[in-house]
Formats: structure tokens, sequence, C-alpha cells
């Protein structure tokens, strides 16, 4: 009779080490049942697995099945450990409590997945480009859908975001352009920029933070998302002060925007990737536009920024191909990094008085522009700010600036001519290279500003450069312009 009870719990210990799975077989604890598309082992990257290596016992596929066998005491499956994979079905044992970054990224042939309730984490990436997958994968112990987690999954159509997550991260759906509908739990505290950005086909949210029509996602007085789907005008309604990061952001067929006066704040990206917007008024109300807002917008062709603004943001109106015509008020003190990069329609600009700072490829890239009159204020432009400006004939630098930085006006082809304020002490690498046409350089200062052998590469044959009478000498043996002493000329 003593044996019974000992036979009892070695068929206990046996029984817990084995789960039903979506194969109709018995899964072993420290066992990956899977399938493939062509039958065979599927590879993986044996040393991503739980962070560690030699881990995997056997890999093996048979009779239409793949099980992969592992150590005692493996609880996670780490980066990229099945990625790019022609895997097609799997199923992940209990002992698992965490899945990793990019962990299934590229399966596109993956359709389906079966998670365990142990599963706690699931990684950045970890389901991104498996564009045969029809349903999301979310254990109820997971809290967090990190960023990217499930963007680009294409055959995702209707969207139910389970109870208990708190939060969504930034692109967590991106692209996902078959959704038609997304439902959000009350547990929702969280949702970050650009969630559902790219699902063009999203007609409606249901839940946490929808609108009563469904078309949009608000919290509070802060517009947070908008459906996308056969949107070609929007008006905003009343009410909302803030714009959220990206909120308007990858709508692609959206033509033009009214915001009513009371917006005070556009986030970041807000209307971003919008390609087709023609048209859109900001209201005076508005006092901050944040980076990236209208980049991407490739048809928006007028923009007059508000009094109040204070900062045009880096990358503001970046790559809006076909913008021609900028009002910036007084109230701006700073253009940023990249703020009209790549706007190569753009022809004329003004810049306030009011404005002391210019940042790094600033205008770089804007093939048309013709005149640039920088205020006194400026003491520094820096690197690429002009580059590219093709066209830009016109020149007048401040006396309060001190330096100008590498490939500042690189290959501003029909400039012919410019004068180096006396401030000038810096002036660097490439900063007016492949200017095709200067013909004339005027240095104000009598010490001469420190240059590199570049600096003035590839101008005009007949390139003069000016400096004050009694100070050439100074200048042609001075590091850097001794390589242009030839065309150094003193001038009254």
């Amino acid at each position: 009779m003593k044996r019974l009870p000992i036979l009892l719990a070695i068929i206990l210990l046996l029984t817990s080490c084995w789960d039903d799975s979506i194969f109709g077989t018995k899964t072993s604890k420290y066992e990956i049942h899977y399938t493939t598309s062509d039958g065979e082992p599927v590879h993986i990257q044996y040393k991503l697995l739980s962070g560690f290596s030699h881990v995997v016992v056997s890999n093996t596929y048979e009779n239409g099945l793949g099980v992969i066998k592992f150590k005692e005491g493996v609880d996670s499956i780490s980066d990229s450990a099945f990625a790019n994979s022609n895997l097609v079905s799997i199923s992940i044992p209990e002992c698992i409590t965490s899945i990793g970054d990019k962990t299934f990224l590229g399966c596109r042939d993956l359709a389906s997945v079966e998670l365990p309730e142990s599963v706690t984490e699931i990684g950045t990436e970890a389901f991104a480009s498996c564009t045969s997958l029809q349903d999301i994968v979310v254990p109820s112990g997971v809290s967090v859908i990190k960023k990217r987690t499930y963007s680009q999954c294409t055959a995702l159509t209707s969207i139910s975001i389970p109870d208990g997550i708190t939060t969504i991260r930034a692109e967590a759906f991106e692209d996902c352009k078959g959704i038609t509908s997304v439902t959000l739990p009350e547990s929702l505290t969280t949702i970050e920029e650009a969630p559902f950005s790219g699902c063009n086909n999203l007609v409606e949210f249901y839940g946490k933070y929808a609108s009563e029509d469904g078309k949009y996602l608000f919290d509070g007085d802060t517009l947070l998302a908008v459906a996308p789907a056969g949107l070609t005008e929007l008006t905003l309604p009343e009410g909302i002060t803030t714009i959220g990061e990206y909120a308007v952001g990858g709508c692609k067929q959206l033509l033009s925007i009214t915001i009513p006066e009371g917006v005070a704040s556009i986030g970041n990206g807000a209307f971003s990737k919008c390609e087709e917007l023609t048209e859109i008024s900001i209201p005076t109300s508005v006092t901050y536009i944040g980076a990236e807002a209208f980049q991407l917008c490739f048809k928006l062709t007028d923009i007059t920024i508000p009094e109040g603004v204070t900062t045009i943001e880096p990358k503001t109106f970046f790559n809006c191909n076909s913008l021609k015509r900028v009002s910036i008020p007084d109230s701006v003190t700073t253009i940023s990094d990249n703020a009209f990069s790549v706007c190569p329609s753009l022809t004329d600009i003004t810049i306030p008085e009011s404005v002391t700072k210019i940042g790094q490829g600033a205008f770089g890239g804007c093939k048309w522009l013709k005149e640039i009159t920088i205020p006194e204020g400026v003491t520094a432009l820096y690197d690429y700010t002009f580059s590219g400006c093709e066209r830009l004939s016109t020149l007048s630098l401040p006396s309060t600036l001190t330096s100008i930085g590498s490939r500042t006006f690189y290959s501003c082809r029909v400039l012919k001519e410019v004068a180096i304020p006396q401030s000038v002490s810096t002036i660097g690498d490439s900063a007016f290279a492949h200017c095709q046409w200067l013909e004339a350089v005027h240095c104000k200062s009598t010490t001469p500003p420190t240059i590199s052998d570049n600096t003035f590469s590839e101008c005009a044959e007949g390139l003069t450069i000016y400096v004050p009478k009694g100070y050439g000498q100074n200048y042609k043996s001075a590091e850097g312009w001794s390589s242009y002493q030839e065309v150094i000329v003193e001038q009254e």
C-alpha cells in the first residue's frame, strides 16, 4: 500500500510537465512546438534564446511538426530569436515569462501564435512585419504594448485591446493597413504618439477615449488620434486646446484641415505625412508648433505661422516639396535644425529681426531660395544651414556673426559675392565649397578667421579674396589661407 502514494506522486509530476497546445498534442514545459512553410526545422539564433548560449537541446521536424527542446531554467525568448524565419505557427510553453525585442520580426508566414498566461512582457517590434498574423495575442499579465510591437501586421483587421493593458507605446500598430476598427479597454491610461499611424483603412474607434461618432480619440481637451479612412476634409471640433503628437499624422488622403480657435498647441508630428494636404489655416491662438509637425506634407504651398510662436522646432516643415511661401512672425526667436530643410519650391523668405538663432541645416536643400538676409543678433551659422541653396544669389551677413559652420553655404552655385563681417573668427570646412560662381569674398577682419584648406574649394576660376589693406601677408601666411595666397588681394 505504501507504493500507491509514491506512484500517484510520479504520475502527478509527469502530468505537470505537459500542457495542451494548439497542435492537439501535449507540450512539455521545456518544448516549443511549431510548423514552418517548407516543412524543415526553423532556424533559430541559439545565442539569443533566453540571453545565453547552449540552452537548446534539440530542434527536430517530423510528421509535420517541429519541436525545440531546451534546458530547464529557461524563462525567456530573447531578441530576434526567430526573426525573419519561415514559421507558420508556434506554441510557447508555460515556463516562458518574457518575449524579447524583435523575436518574430519579419516572420511573414506566421499566422498562429499561442502565448501562455505566464508571459508578462512582449518586447519592442516583437511581431513587427508579421504580415499573415490575423489576431493579436496578449496574455492577461501583459500591461504594456511596446513600441512597434505589431507594426506592419497588414492582415490584422479588427483589434480589441484586452483589459489589463495600461499603456500603448509609440507606433505600436503603425502601418497595419488592414485595420478597420479598434476597441480600447477601460484599463488604458497612456497612449503614446502615433500608435495607429498609417492605418489608412481605420474607420472607427470604440471604448475608452473614443468620441461618440467613433472618429476621434480624446483625452480631455487633447486630440489623440483620428480615424483616417476616406478622410479628405477635416474640421476639428470646438473645445480642444491641444492637438497631440502625430494625432492626424499619416492621413494620406487628407486635402484640407480646419483648426478651431482656442487650440494653443500643435504637437510633434501632428500633421506629418499628410501627403495630399494642400490647405491649412493655423488659428491665432496657437503658440506652440512641435517638431516635424508638417514634415512630408508634399503638397502644402502656403503657411502663416501665428504671432505668439517663439520657436520653429526641428524639421517642422522638412521636405514640404511644394511649399512656396512662409510668413514668420516677429515673435519667433529661433529657427531650429532642419526646420525648412528640403523645401525646394521655397523662393523667398523673410527672417524677422527677432530671430537670434538659426539651426543646423535649417534651409538646406531649398534649391529655389534666391535671397537671404541674416538679422542682427545672430552670432553663429551652423553646419549645412544653407547648403544646396543652388539659386541663392544675394546674401547679407550681420555684424554680430562670429562663426560660420562646415558646409554652411556648400553648393550655393550662383552666389557671386559675399562679405564676411569683421566679427567672424571661424569659417568651417567647405563652408563655401562648390559655390561655382563665387568670384569675390570680402573679408573685413584684420585678423584672419580660422579656416581650412577646403573652405573655398571648387569656387569660380577667377575667385578673388579681398582683405584689409596692410594685412595681406597676415592672411597669406595664416593656416588654411596659405592655400589661397595667390588670390588674396589687399583692399581699402
